[in-house]
């Protein structure tokens, strides 16, 4: 297997020399694919590259194991939510297990996809993926254990790495790290450590040299930390069976509010046909309604007997409609001719018929009151209404 290491985005690839144990640095795929051709005449190339840890996102959530089980992988990405810049639907989630409240490392789908094309197209297939932090797990002295509370810091040109345990990430500014690793008592050095840096550390704890470098580690492909290696989840996390359900229900609550303004359209609209029935008696006593016509046709055929007359017509008997309701008032015996609007209207007493009349004046409609007479305690008059 090739061992390849990118330190930064804009840094030359470093490629791992098992003669002499050390890094070569190769400008781009195609050298690193030239630099193997020499030393494996095998065509299939199997590479493990260890990325910027840089790009790594992770977060202690608080969460047992059963607890993110029950999440799922849509769910687990979602817990990055705050600390991802892009969008989380295409984080790729490894949890480290062997904890009580785990960690939970992701890598944006599309920066593993990029280095994995980069190197498909030298004909290199890469199938270990994993963070360059883990570069640093290996101690040839074996003075640095993974369980005690040390960490190792190391340092180039072109990157910063520290490893604490089994975690471990890329450092941009050392002072802010410190600050929260507060139960280290021990840091390992190595690598060309900065003047400063060396100040920050030894304000800290207890520092001492190492005189290893970075080096590959055994079997990555089985690694825990293994982006390479994509686990499906076939199962429906519960966190999307909420949202199915929420957006079930809400299809639901449409069909029944649709369904409930239909029900009271239609309820409406034979209540208004009642309504028409019983003011077209009033309107034509001596007239029988045919329910089989259309009941705008009928009132045009005993209204309308020009083809020029006025439009306004229906309009005023809309309104005229409206103002004898609020004047408990209703019309009869009503004929149209020569622009003018005949009718008799029935009012309890004369006080309503005059209030009738001002409320016609003020909307506009202009009433002619005429012959007035009192019939079983009932006023009946004659209207003329001109258009």
């Amino acid at each position: 297997m090739i061992h390849i290491w990118l330190p930064n985005a804009q840094a030359s690839l470093r490629i791992w020399q098992d003669n002499n144990q050390q890094w070569q640095t190769a400008e781009n795929w195609q050298e690193i694919n030239t630099l193997v051709s020499f030393a494996n005449k095998n065509k299939h190339r199997t590479a493990c590259l260890y990325f910027p840890s840089l790009h790594l996102l992770h977060t202690s959530p608080n969460l047992t194991n059963a607890q993110l089980k029950t999440l799922g992988e849509a769910g687990k990405r979602y817990l990055f939510e705050d600390i991802s810049i892009n969008t989380v639907d295409d984080l790729q989630v490894k949890v480290q297990q062997n904890q009580t409240l785990p960690t939970l490392y992701a890598l944006h789908g599309a920066e593993r996809d990029q280095w994995l094309q980069s190197a498909s197209l030298a004909g290199i297939e890469i199938v270990a993926l994993l963070p360059d932090f883990l570069l640093l797990s290996n101690d040839k002295s074996n003075k640095f254990s993974e369980n005690a509370q040390q960490a190792i810091f190391y340092q180039d040109q072109h990157c910063q790495l520290l490893r604490f345990g089994q975690a471990g990430m890329s450092v941009t500014y050392l002072p802010l790290i410190l600050d929260k690793l507060n139960n280290i008592e021990t840091f390992w050095v190595c690598g060309q450590v900065s003047k400063e840096n060396q100040q920050f550390l030894e304000k800290f704890t207890e520092i001492l040299p190492a005189d290893f470098l970075p080096t590959p580690i055994k079997d990555p492909n089985r690694h825990w930390l293994n982006f390479a290696v994509i686990k499906r989840d076939n199962k429906t996390s519960p966190y999307l069976k909420v949202v199915a359900s929420m957006m079930l229900l809400a299809i639901m609550m449409g069909l029944v509010v649709d369904g409930l303004r239909w029900f009271y359209y239609e309820k409406a609209t034979e209540q208004t046909k009642e309504m028409l029935v019983i003011q077209y008696n009033q309107w034509f006593p001596n007239e029988n309604l045919n329910p089989r016509l259309n009941l705008q046709r009928q009132l045009e055929s005993k209204l309308i007997r020009q083809q020029s007359a006025d439009d306004s017509l229906l309009t005023t008997l809309v309104s005229l409609q409206s103002i004898f309701q609020k004047n408990q008032t209703f019309a009869k015996n009503l004929s149209y001719a020569n622009n003018h609007l005949q009718l008799q209207v029935v009012t309890a007493d004369s006080n309503l018929l005059n209030h009738l009349i001002n409320q016609l004046n003020e909307q506009g409609i202009q009433a002619k009151l005429g012959s007035v007479n009192t019939i079983a305690g009932e006023t009946v008059a004659s209207l003329q209404i001109q258009l």
